[in-house]
């Protein structure tokens, strides 16, 4: 059941750059897109915390922490990557979101967060050598502010991650998560008013996908991952969930009919080969007794 639900999460992540793709089609904008996506997921997780008498709120400064990783971090990356999808082909976008995890890793040695030895030296050589061959045909024939998106949304996100580790942490996931959706749908409501780009004069068909993006890209996808985490370990669910990208270029596949060079393909393979890399290998286990 742990590897099932962390499948079924990288497949609803996958899922958010191809709604997003239906909304701009709707008549939606980058900015009420993410208003009410971050509004109806941080109302769905409030529904569960209430159901599961886990809606007593957090200390002040905990809430303003969670608030600002919400609109600042998430938030800022989600803007990144849904703009790249405006731009770009949504396979490009889900592959180059996923070097995250690598930046992540190279962001803790340089701030000696974590030790440098050959596992991860020889990780970052896969995923930068992955990124050559990705950008090397995007920058001839993709939208070069979609890539730069792309990629932006990755650096912000590895930001996201190595700043609020220590802050959501401690904390009960689901409800630190409805905070920072919260954040997120409280920094894009504010900036769509201030700037008079929050509208929801849409088409159905922008609905239908905020719809999809609020219940299976954000809900769905969160609440499975914490599952799996629960029920087989960090590790094996971050493996299990690199199939967000490679289900996001099936999708897009289907869909649209996007096609990828084969140079990109390849590179889309090391930056996932570099991924699992990365990942500890299981501790092995004592003579029983």
């Amino acid at each position: 059941m742990g590897t099932i639900v962390s499948f079924i999460s990288g497949v609803a992540f996958a899922t958010l750059a191809i709604l997003a793709k239906f909304a701009y089609a709707g008549g939606a904008n980058v900015p009420s897109v993410l208003f009410l996506r971050f509004s109806g997921a941080a109302l769905l997780f409030w529904l569960y915390n209430l159901i599961k008498g886990k809606s007593d709120c957090y200390d002040r400064v905990t809430v303003l922490k969670l608030l600002l990783l919400g609109g600042a971090g998430y938030g800022s990356m989600s803007a990144f990557f849904l703009l790249a999808v405006s731009r770009i082909p949504a396979s490009l976008a889900g592959m180059l979101l996923y070097l995250y995890p690598s930046l992540v890793s190279a962001v803790t040695v340089l701030l000696k967060m974590e030790k440098m030895n050959a596992q991860k030296g020889l990780a970052l050589l896969t995923t930068f050598t992955g990124m050559v061959f990705v950008l090397g045909a995007s920058f001839q024939k993709a939208d070069l502010i979609g890539v730069l998106c792309a990629v932006g949304a990755a650096c912000v996100y590895t930001v996201y991650i190595v700043a609020g580790s220590r802050v959501i942490e401690p904390l009960e996931p689901v409800k630190a998560t409805t905070y920072v959706m919260a954040g997120g749908a409280l920094v894009y409501g504010l900036t769509g008013l201030l700037t008079g780009a929050l509208s929801f004069d849409f088409a159905a068909l922008a609905w239908y996908s905020i719809g999809g993006m609020i219940i299976f890209s954000t809900v769905l996808a969160v609440g499975c991952f914490w599952l799996g985490i629960k029920w087989i370990g960090p590790s094996k669910t971050s493996i299990i969930s690199t199939v967000e990208p490679l289900a996001t270029v099936v999708m897009a596949r289907v869909v649209f009919e996007e096609v990828l060079t084969m140079l990109q393909l390849l590179g889309g393979v090391l930056i996932l080969l570099g991924i699992v890399i990365l990942q500890p290998a299981p501790a092995k286990e004592g003579p029983a007794g």
